[in-house]
């Protein structure tokens, strides 16, 4: 018999779903499926993960399966790794105490229960496979079909109890809008008043702006204008800032925006550690500090520039720093690029070892050979081997 909800999913998966929900039956107790999935079957969109909610104990879920792995015992979630796909199982739980950011919890035998606690009321909605039934006790199907997004419960509770909350808030209003989802004016005011940055880790920010990153260009300034406005870096960033930090971080899909903005306003210490950058944004934040108070419109500035960044990353970076300082240059270096004009040493039309025989060793090559790339930079037809060796007959040349 065809199951309704899950028939838009490859046969395949839809008996592997099913298979878990009686393997938990058979053993006398429920599984259901929860939260995002339902809500993107509801809406007839493939999720891209499935998680279950039981009131089996989840040592019971180690005697069903053979492959479970221990992902959040203490919090009651396990993950199968059953038929080469991975499957979320969590048991019912209900808050007890919560500090902002972390709940304490409580097991419970309540699906209810369990729905009570997420935060919009469109994921509280379960899912009995068997029974093919919905489990809706916050009327989050109401909600899909209204297309309306709404906190189970007051928003401003809701976000003192898990501040990250905020966020996801507008992440998920974000993700809704093209299904042509609205939300309340006074509830996103609400999570504005109370929202507060520094309950969260900044891993845990930047998890949630990845998850935003497939957003279209048109979408991108309701998205920035909001988490602006819940001015989620404001230990890093001035009001002001947010906006060109957000917008160049979700356009270059890096952290480097926010770590050059940060140091240039407020020069946070340990920024480029706190602020948890890779070695490779990290080596751009230099960069861009390093230049964005020169004059870009120089030729041999704006090379100089282009040589320090990879061959990978020198278009985003000058669109970048163009963006920081104002200076128009990408026109420019996109032309320089194109043309392919010699910008690093390896370009150079003479090579070390003929320098070496030329007399030039230690630091007096590294000298010329960065002499040369720069009279290439100011004319690049002398990046010929006859008249760089008369730019370098002797090591004389450069005293």
């Amino acid at each position: 018999m065809t199951n309704a909800l899950i028939s838009i999913l490859p046969n395949t998966q839809q008996d592997l779903l099913i298979q878990i929900a009686q393997t938990y039956h058979q053993a006398g107790y429920l599984a259901v499926l929860v939260g995002g999935s339902v809500r993107d079957l509801l809406l007839e969109q493939v999720p891209k993960d499935f998680d279950f909610a039981t009131n089996a104990p989840v040592e019971v879920s180690f005697k069903l399966f053979k492959k479970v792995i221990p992902t959040g015992v203490k919090h009651g979630t396990v993950t199968l790794n059953f038929s080469g796909h991975s499957i979320e199982v969590t048991c019912f739980r209900k808050d007890v105490q919560t500090d902002g950011r972390h709940a304490v919890v409580q097991f419970s035998d309540s699906l209810e229960d369990d729905l009570c606690r997420r935060d919009l009321r469109i994921n509280a909605i379960a899912y009995n496979l068997l029974t093919q039934q919905l489990v809706d006790p916050q009327a989050g199907l109401a909600d899909i079909q209204n297309r309306q997004v709404h906190f189970v419960g007051a928003a401003k509770q809701r976000i003192l109890e898990d501040h990250l909350r905020g966020i996801r808030y507008i992440r998920m209003i974000q993700k809704l809008r093209p299904f042509g989802f609205s939300y309340q004016a006074t509830d996103l005011e609400e999570v504005r008043q109370v929202f507060q940055p520094e309950f969260l880790s900044i891993e845990r920010i930047y998890d949630e702006l990845k998850k935003m990153q497939d957003t279209s260009f048109e979408g991108l300034g309701w998205l920035v204008t909001q988490l602006s406005q819940l001015r989620i870096f404001r230990q890093f960033l001035s009001d002001q800032a947010h906006t060109k930090a957000l917008h160049w971080m979700f356009l270059l899909k890096s952290h480097t925006p926010l770590a050059v903005l940060s140091l240039l306003e407020k020069d946070t210490p340990n920024a480029l550690e706190v602020l948890r950058l890779t070695k490779q944004e990290k080596r751009q934040t230099r960069i861009l500090l390093n230049y964005l108070p020169q004059d870009l419109h120089h030729g041999t500035t704006l090379k100089s520039f282009l040589s320090r960044c990879s061959v990978a990353e020198r278009l985003e970076m000058v669109k970048l720093i163009e963006g920081l300082s104002g200076q128009e240059v990408v026109v420019t270096a996109q032309k320089i690029i194109d043309q392919k004009e010699p910008l690093d040493l390896a370009q150079l039309a003479i090579g070390s070892d003929d320098l070496i025989k030329r007399g030039y060793t230690g630091a007096k090559l590294g000298e010329i050979q960065h002499f040369l790339l720069e009279q290439v930079w100011k004319d690049p037809n002398l990046n010929q081997i006859h008249r760089l060796r008369r730019l370098c007959p002797g090591p004389h040349s450069l005293e």
